[in-house]
């Protein structure tokens, strides 16, 4: 980016494709005409958007020349342009992280979260252990069902994610990360709804694929003390019933995004960033 960029285009808010990344910047009040340093007319402030190219992001802080090439300026006036800050979410992500137990999607939904931020995350389990919290009829009822191993009931899923994100999206600039919903075909129809209803319509899932089998290793370095490999087999069960449908509604609508859940958190996460491009 030299002296040759021109001002008007690149400060004025342009379409461009999600990866460039739109940098807030200050138009200092001082040009550069026929070789004269002055003030120029146009003064201090935020001026728009500007749009460096996609390998090249200069580091807030920094100053950058651009030649004028506006009537109203004087003929090859040089204004400097001073970073200020990124605006991340000009276009705001939402992001769903479905995969077995054990295949480490609730380790990648929080690393995601602090990588997005400002983020609502919504993770049922946390929903659930808050409602068994409660000291009320339901609440009672989950805590059996949790204490138990078992899985609470899928409507009671859809509606705790639902009133998270009606109750909690404060506006529509944050970034939306769902981790571990739907679980079923009928609650991924559902959540289109409601995320549409909220205006979201560019949307990624991700699925950190482990096999059965490499679930079930990892899961019994953590099982509790009744756990054997036959109970944790049935409890994974569900996922080929339930969750494949949901899964394969996903891929026919082309936003499902399969990634190697195998090797180290980092490694899992960089494939995660690569596939989102963040």
């Amino acid at each position: 980016m030299g002296d040759g960029c021109d001002l008007d285009r690149c400060c004025h808010p342009v379409r461009r494709s999600s990866h460039q990344r739109p940098v807030v910047v200050v138009l200092r009040r001082l040009a550069v005409a026929n070789g004269r340093r002055g003030r120029s007319k146009m003064g201090a402030g935020v001026v728009g958007a500007f749009y460096p190219h996609p390998f090249w992001l200069p580091e807030i802080g920094s100053q950058i020349k651009f030649r004028s090439t506006r009537p109203e300026h004087c003929q090859g006036a040089v204004f400097y342009l001073i970073i200020i800050c990124y605006n991340k979410n000009m276009n705001p992500r939402t992001i769903i992280l479905l995969g077995r137990s054990g295949s480490g999607k609730g380790t990648q939904a929080k690393l995601l979260k602090e990588k997005l931020e400002p983020c609502l995350y919504v993770y049922t389990g946390d929903l659930f252990r808050e409602l068994e919290s409660v000291d009320s009829f339901a609440g009672r009822k989950v805590k059996e069902v949790l204490d138990t191993g078992g899985l609470p009931e899928e409507w009671l899923a859809a509606f705790l994610w639902q009133k998270a994100l009606v109750y909690n999206l404060k506006n529509n600039n944050e970034n939306i990360i769902i981790d571990g919903s739907p679980r079923r075909l009928d609650e991924a129809e559902e959540m289109d709804m409601v995320l549409e209803w909220l205006g979201r319509k560019d949307i990624k899932v991700i699925l950190v694929d482990i096999t059965e089998d490499e679930a079930v290793t990892r899961l019994l370095k953590r099982a509790r003390a009744d756990d054997t490999e036959t109970s944790i087999r049935s409890r994974l069960q569900w996922f080929n019933t339930e969750a494949t449908p949901a899964l394969d509604y996903f891929e026919k609508s082309g936003r499902l995004i399969k990634i190697n859940g195998l090797g180290t958190v980092e490694e899992v996460f960089d494939r995660i960033k690569q596939a989102l491009d963040i």
